[in-house]
């Protein structure tokens, strides 16, 4: 596993992030108001409207539904809940799969998980259950980079 280090994402270094993607928790709408989802829109070219896959240097990873009833045309999902706790663990963790078959394909890429530990999430979960989902009876590629308070979870 690897780690970054650092308080916040913020602003792109040219030189220092050119193979970098940040992965952002978004909403299947792509209303980019707020958290890492409206960083990655201001600075790493997520574009606003969009809420699943790439999109500039940003992979934007559903968590969370704003919309009741919110129909997604690229996968047909209708979300019938909105708000925390809307994507149930299984759709997260569906769309962190997704995730890592991309990754699989962007070897030259480090896709940075923003999630640090500590932090509150806008979805509702806690930060130890988002980091289990994207490690947990799951194998992650080696381009997936993790923040460094998480180095000692992976110990106990």
């Amino acid at each position: 596993m690897k780690f970054w280090k650092g308080d916040a994402i913020g602003k792109p270094k040219a030189g220092i992030h050119d193979n970098v993607i940040i992965i952002a928790s978004s909403n299947p709408s792509g209303k980019h108001g707020k958290g890492i989802a409206h960083v990655a829109m201001l600075h790493w070219g997520a574009k606003y409207g969009v809420g699943r896959g790439l999109s500039g240097k940003s992979y934007l990873l559903p968590t969370k539904n704003l919309i009741k009833d919110y129909y997604e045309e690229s996968t047909g999902i209708t979300y019938r809940r909105y708000g925390k706790r809307s994507l149930t663990k299984a759709q997260i963790r569906s769309n962190i799969v997704e995730l890592y078959h991309v990754a699989e394909t962007m070897k030259d890429k480090k896709f940075i998980v923003c999630y640090k530990k500590g932090d509150k999430n806008l979805n509702g979960y806690s930060d130890i259950e988002m980091f289990k989902l994207f490690t947990d009876e799951i194998s992650y590629p080696i381009n997936i980079i993790f923040h460094e308070s998480w180095k000692n979870t992976l110990l106990t």
